[in-house]
C-alpha cells in the first residue's frame, strides 16, 4: 500500500524522478507523475467482475479482496473502528522491504469522521532499520472510509509532504485466539492495492509485541491457501515472510 509504498520510497536514492529524504522532504517529482499520485485509490484500481468469496479454516475466515469480487466485504464482517484503533505489529508481510526491517507496528488512532460523516483513521507506520541500532523511522497518514465500504474498506493519503500520495487497504478477515498457554491474542489479515511503486500485497497483524503465535498463524496461512485465487495463493506461497522482531522496542 502507498503508506507502505511512501516508506519504500525512503529507502530508495532515485525513483521515477522522485527523490524522498528519510526527512520526507521532496526534492523532485514530475508533474506528470504528480498528476497520477493525486488521483484517488479508486481511479487506480481495476475493476474485476468475479463474485464475492471467503475461506474459511479451523475457525478463521478470510474474503477476497474487493479486487477481485464485484463488491467489497460486508459491513456484517468488519471489525469496529473501537477494535481497530490499537498498535498492531506486522508479523507477516510478501512486502520486499519489511525484509530490511525489524519490530513494524501500525498504529490506528479513530479520528472524527469527515465532514460527510465518513469514518477517518490517524494512521501512523513505525519500523526500525535492521541495519542500524536505536533508530525509529515512520510514515503518518490519514485512513478514511471507503465509499460503499465499510470499516474493512480504506483509503490512506500520507501527512506533510507525503499528502499528494494515496493507497487502498482492506481488511480481508479479523479475530481472536487463545494459544495453547492461554494467551489471547487478537490478529488481522489486510490487504493493500498494487500502486506506482509497489506491488499488490498481505499483512498479518497481531496485537502482541512479541507477535502471532504458532499457531494462530498456520490457521490463518491455511485460510490464505483456501482463497481459491490463483494469483494471491502463489504470493502467499512465494512472499509471505515473518516480520523481524527483536524486543525491546524502539521508543519514539
Amino acid at each position: 500500500m502507498w503508506r507502505h509504498g511512501a516508506a519504500y520510497l525512503l529507502t530508495l536514492p532515485v525513483s521515477l524522478s522522485i527523490v524522498f529524504e528519510l526527512s520526507h522532504t521532496i526534492i523532485a517529482a514530475p508533474a506528470s507523475l504528480i498528476t497520477l499520485l493525486r488521483q484517488e485509490p479508486s481511479q487506480l484500481q481495476k475493476k474485476h467482475s468475479s463474485i464475492t468469496m471467503a475461506a474459511t479454516s479451523e475457525g478463521i475466515t478470510l474474503s477476497l479482496p474487493s479486487k477481485y469480487g464485484s463488491s467489497p466485504p460486508a459491513a456484517t464482517s468488519a471489525p469496529t473502528l473501537e477494535w481497530l484503533a490499537t498498535t498492531w505489529t506486522v508479523t507477516h508481510s510478501t512486502l520486499s522491504m519489511w525484509r530490511s526491517a525489524r519490530n513494524v507496528r501500525i498504529t490506528y488512532n479513530r479520528l472524527p469522521a469527515n465532514s460527510n460523516g465518513v469514518a477517518r483513521l490517524d494512521d501512523l507506520v513505525e519500523y526500525e532499520p535492521s541495519n542500524k541500532e536505536g533508530v525509529l523511522k515512520s510514515v503518518m497518514g490519514i485512513d478514511t472510509q471507503a465509499p460503499g465500504g465499510s470499516a474493512c474498506s480504506w483509503n490512506w493519503r500520507g501527512k506533510g509532504m507525503l499528502l499528494m500520495i494515496t493507497s487502498h487497504w482492506e481488511v480481508l478477515g479479523w479475530g481472536e485466539a487463545t494459544t495453547a498457554e492461554g494467551v489471547k491474542e487478537r490478529w488481522a489479515v489486510t490487504w493493500f492495492a498494487p500502486t506506482l511503486f509497489t506491488s499488490e500485497g498481505l499483512d498479518v497483524y497481531c496485537d502482541r509485541e512479541e507477535g502471532l503465535s504458532a499457531e494462530t498463524y498456520t490457521a490463518v496461512l491455511k485460510a490464505l491457501g483456501a482463497l481459491g485465487t490463483a494469483s494471491l495463493v502463489a504470493m502467499v506461497e512465494k512472499d509471505m515472510k515473518p516480520v523481524e522482531i527483536r524486543l525491546p522496542r524502539v521508543a519514539a
